[in-house]
This record gives C-alpha cells, sequence and structure tokens, in this order.
C-alpha cells in the first residue's frame, strides 16, 4: 500500500484528497435496485457487480472496471463498479449508466450504494423510445454528497409518464 498521507483510504489503496476523484468513483454493489413495485423483481442487468460490470455503460469518466475489493456488504462474493474519473484539477466526473425498457410500471423505486467525494447523484431519464436513445421525456433524481469513508444508501420513487417507454438509469459523481 503506497503511503501518501495525508490521504483516504479506500479498502488497500491510499490515495490524496486531490487525487481520490481523479483516480476512483465507486459504485455500490449488491444493493442497486429498480422495480416497478416495492419487494418486485429487479429491472437492471447485473444489479450486484457480482462478477463484473457488463450490462453498465461509461457515462463520464475513463473507463468501467470491477473490483471485489470495496462492497457494501462486505461480502466475498460481490464487488463494485470503479469508474476513473476525468476532468481537470477543478472539476471531476465519473459516472455509469444503463437503459431499461419499461413494461407499463407506473412507479419505479431506485436505490443505490456508493462511496467517494463530491456529490452523488441518482438519475432516472425517461424516454418515449426503449433503447433510451431519443424522445426525452422528464428526468426524475436524487443527490447527496458522498463520505469517503463509509457507503451510502440513495433511495429514491419516481411517477412514470404515461409515455414512457424506457427510462436511462444513471450513477454519477461530481466534484467540486
Amino acid at each position: 500500500v503506497p503511503a501518501t498521507p495525508p490521504g483516504v483510504r479506500f479498502g488497500r489503496w491510499r490515495v490524496s484528497r486531490r487525487r481520490a476523484i481523479a483516480v476512483v468513483l465507486f459504485l455500490g454493489a449488491l444493493a442497486v435496485f429498480l422495480t416497478g413495485a416495492l419487494g418486485a423483481q429487479n429491472l437492471l442487468d447485473n444489479p450486484s457487480f457480482d462478477v463484473d460490470a457488463s450490462s453498465w455503460d461509461l457515462s463520464a469518466g475513463t473507463g468501467v472496471l470491477w473490483t471485489d475489493l470495496l462492497e457494501a456488504s462486505g461480502c466475498a462474493n460481490s464487488g463494485s463498479a470503479l469508474i476513473p474519473s476525468d476532468g481537470d484539477e477543478e472539476s471531476q466526473a465519473a459516472g455509469i449508466a444503463q437503459c431499461v425498457t419499461l413494461h407499463g410500471e407506473e412507479t419505479l423505486y431506485a436505490s443505490v450504494w456508493h462511496r467517494g467525494h463530491g456529490t452523488f447523484y441518482l438519475q432516472l431519464a425517461f424516454t418515449t423510445a426503449v433503447n433510451c436513445a431519443a424522445g426525452a421525456l422528464d428526468v426524475a433524481q436524487a443527490t447527496e454528497p458522498q463520505d469517503p469513508e463509509a457507503w451510502n444508501l440513495l433511495t429514491m420513487a419516481a411517477p412514470v409518464p404515461a409515455s414512457a417507454n424506457g427510462v436511462l438509469v444513471i450513477f454519477a459523481a461530481l466534484d467540486p
């Protein structure tokens, strides 16, 4: 473990505060849920990052990686998405997204564990297209500050517009 005090410890890694968002953004494991009813089946593909970060697309940053070093529950058989951020010294951004086809859901319930620096964003961008490529309708958003030392759970509910056929689920962090 490279010692870079003053620093922030991420599992077995230590990085300076200035480099923390520039190097990593952790998006939670085991509890990324998107359902059409409380207690219903998860609508996301690979919601818990069990063995990889497949099904998730880069929305900001330099790549989508997978790690089993850090995840919210401490489960040995799970992992986290790791997104190196992009930007300059003043502003950093990292995020992942997944398009979900809707099937008549009236309300979507979403929750995600997250950890890192800056402000964390959970967005549901509703579209008329099932592939989320066109027909932007409405965006529901929840935000909260991140903590580099502890996992936080962000949860939200959003009504689905009547003409929505797809929703782009976006997890992102911005610093400052």
